[in-house]
């Protein structure tokens, strides 16, 4: 469940994914009483042609920092993770306990400094609050805005907007969260993809102080309503703002998940976007790529 890639590379890729009971519904194991979940990790060295035999995580010790102890559910991404220039790698995810713990689904981030080898707890994110309540987050990605500044962009419930929450110490630790009202989520939320990039690399005029400076992308369904209207929103900011309207509509009609890429080709900054595609009694995954001048 939810592979998480990791692009070390041209050639090396880590990737990490769940697993659970195969005959055991999803709502028993949030409910369960015991930990019922792996986390587990293999490696190509190929581009994704051949991949290592899996091993399990530690999770009992990597997950222990909870004060409600190991969660009963787990769920790594969905969509890609990152590796910072320092070498660090960040993955994001949500975790839950049963309802006898009273305790809220949150996101949070392990970090390896070993190219995969051993992980460790990042610091915890904190809730926001919307009219003095504290709101569940829930499927969150990580955003590389450079110098080991970090962005978590995440999924809420019922009809709340997103929140993101920031670093600047590579996850070490996070500000306090922020809803972003223009982030609109579909009823009872959905799962949204980001991705930072260098402003160098798209069509700029040549200023040293852009040398340095990162974009990000955000993807998800902008309607308040139903699971459509897949949008890409660009930031300037580091995601302290996003665009309003969104800068492109990828699909009008029944979209939900998405993951982001950037990459270079033939000198113009280009995206990609991997997203479901929801039509009546049939369900597509679409892939289709574009420039910001598109």
């Amino acid at each position: 469940m939810n592979p998480v890639p990791i692009v070390i590379n041209e050639t090396n890729v880590i990737l990490l994914f769940n697993t659970y009971p195969e005959n055991m519904p999803q709502s028993d194991v949030r409910n369960s009483d015991t930990r019922v979940w792996n986390l587990l990790i293999t490696q190509s060295h190929d581009g994704g042609e051949t991949w290592e035999p899996s091993r399990e995580l530690p999770v009992d010790k990597i997950f222990s920092n909870f004060k409600s102890g190991v969660p009963s559910y787990c769920a790594v991404g969905p969509g890609h993770a990152i590796k910072l220039d320092s070498g660090k790698l960040i993955v994001s995810g949500n975790v839950g306990w049963p309802k006898s713990k009273n305790t809220k689904s949150k996101p949070f981030v392990i970090i390896s400094e070993n190219n995969g080898e051993t992980w460790h707890m990042g610091g915890l994110i904190p809730l926001p609050e919307i009219d003095g309540k504290k709101i569940s987050g829930g499927e969150c990605q990580p955003v590389d805005m450079g110098s080991d500044n970090v962005v978590i962009n995440c999924r809420t419930g019922g009809t709340y907007p997103r929140f993101q929450c920031y670093s600047s110490d590579a996850c070490k630790t996070f500000s306090d969260s922020q809803v972003m009202q223009t982030l609109i989520e579909p009823k009872n939320g959905c799962q949204g993809s980001t991705i930072g990039f260098k402003a160098t690399d798209s069509k700029l005029p040549e200023d040293p102080e852009m040398k340095d400076l990162r974009w990000a992308l955000f993807s998800n369904p902008d309607c308040r309503l139903l699971r459509r209207n897949l949008s890409v929103r660009l930031s300037k900011d580091k995601c302290q703002t996003w665009s309003d309207p969104p800068i492109k509509v990828l699909e009008t009609l029944g979209s939900a998940y998405s993951d982001l890429a950037a990459f270079v080709q033939d000198g113009e900054q280009t995206f990609a976007c991997l997203f479901e595609r929801n039509k009546t009694l049939l369900r597509n995954i679409e892939f289709t790529t574009f420039t910001l001048d598109d």
